[in-house]
């Protein structure tokens, strides 16, 4: 049996930015291969996000309904949104739960950090267990672009939508999974 070679570093000789944008830069980058090859790829820079699993019980979970221009649908997802600049991860999860569900969390657990696309995309997705949630008594209001429908459903209902694919945002699917265990 022949050993398979091990993954080596890429070497960035050279970044150039083709686009900045309001959300995101696109850069092309020539690449020296470990083969010593040039290659030219594409990379898009943008925010980092968090997604919130707001828990009302042990067996309920609060989504939101909002139309999504890059696919021209009405997603079911978790609150989620981009981190922003000078902003610290727990306090984009706050701001994001209060400002698309109108609740506070007086609990806020970090779940995990993932990386949405790494083959194109810098961004990263940050996943948080909302518990203890209070209705915010002077809520933030949704941002300008936002139009947004709180869902309180139960949790074994949410992993249904997924398994029917009624739920089909890819940080929805995974955040549900990750906070099964804090569900009945």
């Amino acid at each position: 049996m022949s050993s398979m070679p091990k993954v080596k570093r890429e070497k960035i000789l050279k970044s150039e930015t083709l686009f900045k944008g309001k959300n995101l830069n696109l850069h092309r980058l020539t690449v020296e291969l470990p083969s010593g090859k040039l290659f030219e790829d594409e990379i898009i820079e943008r925010p980092s996000e968090v997604a919130i699993i707001p828990q009302i019980s042990r067996n309920e979970i609060i989504l939101t309904k909002q139309f999504r221009r890059g696919v021209g649908e009405i997603l079911l997802e978790l609150p989620s949104g981009k981190v922003k600049r000078g902003e610290t991860i727990l306090t984009a999860a706050r701001r994001e739960l209060e400002e698309e569900t109108k609740y506070k969390a007086k609990k806020l657990e970090k779940l995990t950090e993932t990386l949405v696309a790494p083959s194109w995309s810098t961004s990263k997705c940050t996943f948080f267990l909302a518990r203890e949630l209070i209705v915010d008594s002077h809520p933030r209001p949704h941002d300008p672009d936002e139009n947004i429908e709180v869902v309180r459903l139960t949790f074994k209902k949410a992993l249904a939508k997924v398994a029917s694919g009624k739920i089909k945002d890819t940080k929805t699917v995974l955040g549900l999974l990750l906070a099964k265990r804090f569900f009945a």
